[in-house]
């Protein structure tokens, strides 16, 4: 796949298949994360949603191996109280804690897709959750024929307001002012609307995480 082909894919299957081997095991798993967070509504079971945000913390090395399987094992338990679309949403938070990244990316993904299609009840609905995921896949993995934009260090303010972001705080704007001021009009931009999930690759690039 050459860089054209990249920004101009609408399939987020041949994407992933694309990345496997280059994309970091965080990358993967928070992508997977981010697909089950698309489905959040549809998991009536505490467990299933405990799941999704154990595999979080651990892709960002805040909490143990042990953590995640014990997550992993709960949640698997949590497919067996549901039924329908439900348990379908249910196995793919347990796909998400799994231990192997690239199954919480790859399938968590294709069953997130098809779950939220039916939900929707569109005729449309599974094209538009394909184009959901291939947003969501750019917001995350950049484009990866591009370096990361930051070759100098960035002044302890922007990293902290860019750490808060990350988060959850809603604090946009002063990010946007701080990349504006180190001459990066561009990627302030990118955070004039909301939604970026963790593993965002503007603010990886900031954090310096991969």
């Amino acid at each position: 796949m050459t860089e054209a082909e990249w920004l101009a894919c609408t399939n987020p299957d041949v994407m992933l298949e694309h990345l496997d081997g280059k994309a970091s095991v965080r990358k993967l798993r928070l992508h997977g994360c981010a697909c089950c967070r698309r489905m959040w509504h549809l998991l009536s079971d505490e467990r299933s949603r405990a799941a999704i945000e154990t595999s979080e913390r651990f892709a960002d090395d805040q909490c143990s191996k042990e953590d995640l399987a014990a997550a992993h094992k709960f949640a698997v338990a949590a497919i067996w109280t549901t039924t329908g679309l439900e348990r379908d949403a249910a196995q793919a938070a347990a796909w998400v804690a799994a231990p192997h990244a690239w199954d919480a990316a790859d399938a968590t993904g294709r069953v997130a897709a098809k779950v939220l299609a039916v939900s929707s009840g569109c005729d449309d609905g599974l094209a538009k959750e394909r184009d959901a995921q291939v947003a969501l896949l750019r917001e995350i993995m950049g484009n990866p024929y591009q370096p990361m934009p930051f070759a100098a260090a960035l002044p302890p303010d922007l990293i902290s307001i860019a750490r808060s972001v990350y988060a959850g705080a809603d604090r946009r704007q002063p990010l946007q002012a701080a990349l504006k001021e180190v001459g990066q009009p561009a990627l302030a931009e990118h955070f004039a609307t909301p939604g970026h999930p963790k593993g965002c690759w503007v603010l990886d690039a900031l954090l310096g995480r991969q």
